[in-house]
């Protein structure tokens, strides 16, 4: 993994235990699948799907999900689409990732409440890619150089 891959995905906030967040995906495939959420980055979320993930199985990292948003209380926010990224074993599930194509995960208002450490912050954006870290050659590294 490339230096400028590590530090996108190296600030991700946890989901709170007592937050009931849904990540709700329509596959391409028209499958409409309701996640836990996890964890999650300006660009990113990470979620849970009990079982094995056979629900998801046809999904190649790199495919696009269509139809995405979160859900929580009586509130939601749409997404738009989304690319599934990853799949990894857990308890009794499999974690799925994805990465945002259309907006960003809005960490900060009212969603800030429901993620560990965002409230203590200045701002969410103090973890986005900063240019003392990184400059123009770093992203020459990355695989990946397009969002869609």
């Amino acid at each position: 993994m490339s230096k400028i891959t590590t530090g996108i995905r190296s600030k991700r906030f946890k989901v709170k235990a007592e937050a009931q967040l849904k990540l709700k995906i329509e596959t391409e495939m028209g499958e409409k699948l309701d996640l836990e959420v996890k964890n999650g980055s300006l660009t990113g979320i990470g979620a849970w799907l009990p079982g094995m993930g056979e629900q998801i199985d046809g999904a190649k990292p790199g495919s696009l999900i269509p139809e995405s948003k979160l859900c929580w209380d009586a509130n939601e926010v749409s997404f738009g689409r989304l690319i599934f990224r990853n799949k990894y074993p857990s308890l009794e599930g499999v974690i799925l990732g994805f990465s945002c194509v259309d907006t960003k995960v809005p960490l900060l208002g009212s969603l800030s409440q429901l993620f560990e450490d965002v409230a203590n912050t200045e701002s969410a954006m103090d973890y986005e890619l900063s240019a003392k870290k990184f400059n123009l050659l770093s992203f020459l590294e990355s695989d990946h150089t397009h969002r869609d």
